[in-house]
């Protein structure tokens, strides 16, 4: 028997990549720059991917292109 729930790094891997791809179609300039140690700190404190990409663009003063 095989067991299907998600794990832990799959469940990191995938906030990852959602927060990864809002970031990048809101703001295309930060492409292959995200500070991935910020990111992490996010979502090991529960911050929501829409609340996380708002506060990582507003500490370092990004503006939508």
């Amino acid at each position: 028997m095989r067991h299907y729930a998600e794990t832990k790094a799959q469940r990191q891997a995938r906030w990852m990549g959602e927060f990864a791809d809002k970031l990048v179609t809101l703001y295309p300039q930060i492409s292959g720059r995200i500070e991935w140690d910020t990111a992490k700190y996010y979502y090991l404190y529960g911050k929501s991917v829409d609340d996380a990409v708002s506060e990582y663009s507003l500490a370092r003063n990004m503006e939508p292109k």
